[in-house]
């Protein structure tokens, strides 16, 4: 059982805007890396912590995950490798008038799933079993997951993907837990005078999110990571703040979340890079993984960002491999950038 976290429920009020690569991009989702950093210049502002402290084993927290009727999810990816075998079972099914139309439209299901309740985490995925249920002729299929005798319903959400929930009415609700929304700007060159307009993208969010804050210093303590909250919460977080974006209201969620006592596998729950020799041992295993390139260093036009290849929210690892992640400080020019990519982590079994 997960016992060291103090989860919190973020309400925003405001659209988010959190740079991907190149101006008119944006990240769907507010990753750990953004929301650490955030609560640990919220702490050098405060006076929490001296800017001379380690930044090293001071906190996780997670990629937060949108909150479903009421549901707690966390980040998967690989399913469709994971289940693999579950799926291909479904090639001699009787009951379907096509097995092979029915196994191509399951492996997608599994592909795109990226969210799933935190009650699957308790289960050994390889006893569970998929089921499918094909409606409006060979139209739609629809997808579950059984698992001690539990089912779990896969459900699509637009602009996300499939997530896996415990509630069957899940599917009838919140089928938008986000959209992009674009907003026209210029740019002034100041030499020239001339504008060059272009798209600033914000998500909004239909759904709260889920924050997991994980205190590792003994001299930090929850309260001092909610009088941060308090702050960060009127300033926003991510980019555009001068134009009001990135607020949110919180609240304090009591939640417990059971991981698997026996897991053989890890599932990041954030950006993670253990190093990059652990990294290089890592992804020669039997690891299920997306990977990104993540320029840690911002904040000057002009300066180049140094690239960490990182595993995503989501990345399953074999337990034996798993290193924690690293606090990267960077000082160059004078100033000190840092980023951690040591996020929070589930056990599982599969």
């Amino acid at each position: 059982m997960i016992s060291l976290i103090q989860w919190y429920k973020l309400h925003f009020t405001t659209p988010v805007h959190v740079g991907e690569r190149g101006v008119e991009s944006v990240n769907k989702f507010i990753p750990s890396t953004t929301i650490w950093s955030a609560l640990l210049n919220s702490m050098l502002q405060l006076g929490i912590i001296d800017p001379k402290t380690d930044p090293k084993n001071l906190f996780r927290v997670n990629t937060p995950s949108p909150i479903i009727n009421g549901e707690a999810m966390f980040w998967v990816y690989g399913l469709d490798i994971v289940l693999y075998d579950k799926a291909v079972s479904l090639l001699h099914s009787p009951k379907l008038s096509d097995p092979l139309r029915a196994f191509d439209r399951v492996n997608n299901i599994l592909k795109n799933t990226v969210l799933a309740s935190t009650n699957l985490l308790k289960h050994d995925l390889s006893k569970c079993s998929l089921d499918v249920e094909e409606y409006g002729g060979e139209a739609s299929t629809e997808l579950k997951l059984q698992c001690n005798g539990e089912v779990y319903y896969f459900n699509e959400f637009d602009g996300v993907g499939y997530v896996i929930t415990s509630k069957e009415e899940s599917k009838k609700i919140h089928k938008k837990i986000l959209e992009i929304d674009k907003r026209p700007k210029n740019v002034i060159d100041r030499i020239t005078g001339s504008a060059t307009p272009y798209h600033l993208p914000a998500t909004i969010y239909h759904t709260p999110l889920l924050l997991g804050v994980e205190v590792l210093n003994e001299n930090l303590s929850i309260r001092d990571v909610e009088a941060s909250m308090n702050l960060l919460s009127d300033l926003g977080i991510g980019g555009e703040r001068t134009y009001g974006f990135g607020k949110f209201k919180y609240e304090r969620v009591k939640l417990e979340i059971h991981d698997s006592i026996d897991g053989n596998y890890i599932v990041v729950q954030g950006l993670y890079y253990p190093g990059i020799n652990a990294l290089q041992k890592i992804l020669s295993k039997n690891t299920l993984y997306n990977i990104r390139i993540h320029g840690y260093r911002s904040g000057f036009t002009g300066l180049i960002r140094r690239p960490v290849f990182v595993l995503t929210e989501g990345s399953i690892i074999p337990i034996n491999c798993y290193n924690d992640g690293i606090v990267i400080v960077d000082q160059r020019y004078g100033d000190r950038i840092v980023r951690s990519f040591d996020p929070i982590t589930y056990k599982i079994k599969i």
